[in-house]
């Protein structure tokens, strides 16, 4: 796809348990990316976190910081897409600047954003990330109405259930759960 081999690069894995995504598909990225830069005979090192990529604050993102603070050791960063970095503009612009800086390529399996060399790539990667940014605030805004409308409903829709309760899958109601709710009701009644 890309024609580039060889390069030594951080490997960049995010996933969002707040947007549903679990460890299955961590393990997914890390494979799909492993074999992809076996296949580009990239060599890497593995930088992943389970975070939000719409965090608005570096710090909470400490996997992306020790990345960008090791980026002069890198050729490139390889991602599953540009929205695995961030989802968050400000951040974006942070990547795109230390990139510029230390000639560092973004690589996805579909895309080579050669930042330093190529100003039509800094367009291409200012308008994804906008569009990243954008579909974050939109996954937002549509996770927010449903759980609205599903707790409308009666339904259980945030969290583990409390100490006594379960979580009914057919109904999605909580329910009590005797074998601990004779504690609770012990509990009460001290």
């Amino acid at each position: 796809m890309n024609g580039i081999t060889g390069i030594f690069g951080a490997l960049y894995l995010r996933i969002s348990r707040s947007k549903g995504e679990n460890e299955d598909t961590l393990r997914n990225h890390r494979e799909l990316m492993a074999e992809f830069c076996r296949e580009h005979d990239y060599t890497f090192e593995v930088y992943e976190e389970i975070v939000s990529g719409g965090k608005h604050q570096l710090e909470a993102r400490p996997q992306l910081q020790k990345l960008l603070k090791n980026l002069g050791r890198y050729q490139a960063i390889f991602a599953v897409s540009l929205d695995r970095l961030s989802r968050n503009g400000l951040i974006s612009q942070i990547i795109k600047k230390e990139c510029i800086e230390h000639d560092v390529k973004i690589i996805t399996p579909t895309q080579v954003f050669d930042l330093a060399g190529s100003e039509a790539s800094r367009y291409l990667y200012d308008i994804s990330s906008l569009y990243a940014s954008m579909e974050y605030e939109m996954i937002g805004r549509r996770t927010k109405v449903n759980k609205m409308q599903r707790a409308r409903r009666g339904e259980h829709v945030s969290g583990r259930a409390a100490y006594g309760y379960w979580r009914n899958p057919d109904t999605r109601k909580l329910e009590i759960y005797e074998p601990e709710a004779g504690m609770v009701r012990y509990i009460f009644k001290l």
